[in-house]
């Protein structure tokens, strides 16, 4: 029996500080004289994908210059949001997260992998820029997929395909409604945490297997069977 365990990463195992927002402002406002784009954008639970085509039409409408190619805003993106960490590290795990990461990777009937709507190459930088990186094997990323049920069904292949079976218990940890959504669409468990926007009232809501204030709580243990 073997369990493949997905996390999204802001909100859910990191704040980032406002490093992001930072560097998508000012790849706006280089590229197209926009400033702050970013107040026009809605971040929780969104997909990269989402994010920048939106931003991209905002900025286009209003300035009268082109959208580039989204591999173009991508990497301009990347760069400056790597450029950002680079001046100032913001990215920090939230407490809790490294104790229950240190018990998984103790067990030999784990594996861990990422579900964000992060870029692949911004969700890199944010987990080794706060300590995780070495963690997690595989990956669905906001490069993969504008829907975030899809990118968790990349996850969930990619995992799957690193096991070479079927895994006997699927969790995703999120800690937005659109985590839970994307979770159940895929037949995933779903563990919903409140250190991101959403307090516990609206995550009930949507009914996931379990909500918890932190990632290192006696009862997230007793739901995933560690000690």
């Amino acid at each position: 029996m073997t369990h493949l365990y997905i996390f999204d990463i802001d909100g859910t195992l990191i704040s980032a500080g406002g490093c992001g927002t930072l560097a998508i402002n000012k790849v706006f406002e280089a590229r197209f004289g926009y400033e702050n784009i970013c107040q026009h954008l809605s971040f929780a639970g969104a997909t990269d994908k989402d994010i920048f085509a939106k931003a991209q039409a905002i900025a286009a409408e209003a300035s009268g210059v082109p959208p580039v190619s989204e591999a173009d805003i991508f990497q301009a993106y990347a760069t400056s949001f790597e450029r950002e960490l680079q001046r100032d590290n913001t990215c920090r795990a939230y407490d809790g997260v490294v104790e229950l990461l240190e018990k998984l990777k103790r067990r030999e009937d784990v594996i861990l992998g990422i579900g964000t709507g992060n870029l692949a190459a911004t969700a890199q930088l944010k987990l080794q820029y706060s300590g995780l990186d070495a963690y997690f094997t595989f990956g669905g990323y906001g490069s993969d997929h504008e829907q975030r049920s899809d990118i968790f069904q990349t996850s969930l292949s990619r995992g799957t395909a690193q096991l070479s079976q079927t895994p006997s218990r699927v969790i995703v940890f999120g800690d937005t409604p659109k985590d839970i959504w994307a979770a159940q669409a895929i037949g995933a468990e779903v563990v919903a945490v409140t250190t991101g926007t959403f307090d516990a009232p609206p995550l009930l809501q949507e009914n996931p297997d379990l909500v918890v204030p932190a990632l290192n709580t006696k009862e997230l243990f007793e739901f995933l069977r560690i000690t």
